[in-house]
């Protein structure tokens, strides 16, 4: 019996989030109600008031497992990634940055998810 060789040498399946990275200053923790070094968990509401809010930062795909198969694609490995988006900016931006590095994400982003409340994943990090 011949055996195939694998397609891929690693695929992950995870939650897509971007990573939004933005200096401020203490009094916009303050003001937002954020504590310097910890983490808070927000609804669909809060995020977007925060990220309307934040100074103007760095986009890129994040999240353990798109972290992962980004790392193996930049090393020259075959990665594929299995998570969702949203038809949004920031799911552009999740699209764009895994597929740059090689790996393959075919996933169709969600439409219409605006009316649903739904976005993509957004981790907010206000650096000071």
């Amino acid at each position: 019996m011949t055996q195939n060789a694998p397609t891929y040498d690693v695929i992950a399946v995870g939650n897509a989030i971007v990573d939004v990275l933005a200096p401020c200053e203490p009094a916009f923790l303050d003001a937002q109600g954020l504590t310097a070094g910890s983490m808070q968990l927000v609804d669909a509401a809060q995020s977007a008031a925060l990220y309307a809010a934040m100074a103007a930062g760095v986009e890129a795909s994040g999240g353990s497992a798109g972290n992962t198969v980004a790392g193996v694609g930049s090393f020259g490995g075959r990665a594929a990634y299995i998570g969702k988006v949203a038809d949004d900016q920031l799911g552009g931006v999740f699209t764009h940055d895994i597929t740059a590095v090689g790996v393959h994400f075919v996933t169709p982003p969600l439409k219409d998810g605006a009316d649903q409340g739904l976005a993509t994943g957004v981790c907010m990090i206000n650096v000071t």
